[in-house]
């Protein structure tokens, strides 16, 4: 049988998937770095005697890094463009499922941990339920900032490739009709921008929303003392 416990981590898989896409992006990054600092270093290059750039290095064993890395300056610039493109249609088609599941993690880690200081305000807590819950506590913030992580070095990677590419267009004087409009990358969904800026709103939700449940747990066990009090009393 399936609980929902086991249902969760199941969900919990999408977040790796996430962050597979998003060192995919990085690794491209890179390689677009690498290639116009390389460009940097050396003469410039009259005519386009390069060819065309392909992913294929990405998916290949035996990778010509070499090849890619001598790419020319305005290749550079359109496979860049091409990797914004993607990263936007991918906040547009997981945009709403992302939110979703940094929301199902930040309310697993709250029931968790209200489970816990209930646990541990009982006469005889249960070891094992405690130890359980304080597991999905770790894995479920270990996914938030994981993801987060993530979303904050592929905008830093691109914000530094942006900086090298103005460069070479200065240089090579590649933009004579203003076409190249280089901005940085970002993993955007229509409530948030994927970060580690989110991190610290998230603990300060988990926290205050963590106080207001033990204190309510606590209220209503001191009613039912009361209550107990007064009955023996009559």
């Amino acid at each position: 049988m399936v609980t929902p416990v086991v249902v969760g981590y199941y969900h919990s898989t999408f977040a790796f998937l996430q962050v597979y896409v998003l060192i995919w992006y990085l690794e491209i990054l890179k390689r677009i770095q690498i290639g116009g600092r390389r460009n940097r270093g050396r003469k410039q290059i009259v005519g386009n005697r390069i060819s065309t750039p392909n992913l294929h290095p990405y998916f290949e064993n035996t990778d010509n890094e070499g090849t890619f890395l001598e790419t020319s300056s305005k290749d550079l610039i359109d496979l860049y463009a091409q990797v914004g493109v993607q990263v936007k249609d991918f906040s547009k088609l997981f945009g709403c499922w992302m939110t979703m599941d940094i929301g199902h993690s930040v309310l697993r880690i709250i029931f968790s941990g209200y489970f816990i200081a209930s646990l541990l305000g009982r006469d005889d807590p249960m070891l094992m339920q405690i130890v359980q819950n304080f597991l999905t506590v770790m894995v479920y913030f270990y996914l938030v900032v994981m993801v987060a992580k993530r979303g904050s070095e592929l905008g830093a990677k691109s914000d530094e490739i942006v900086n090298d590419l103005d460069a070479l267009i200065r240089r090579e004087g590649l933009n004579g009709g203003g076409e190249f409009k280089l901005s940085g990358i970002r993993v955007r969904t229509k409530f948030m921008v994927l970060d580690l800026g989110i991190v610290i709103p998230i603990v300060a939700t988990i926290t205050t929303n963590l106080l207001v449940l033990i204190q309510f747990h606590s209220g209503t066990r001191g009613e039912n003392c009361d209550c107990g009090n007064n009955t023996l009393i009559e």
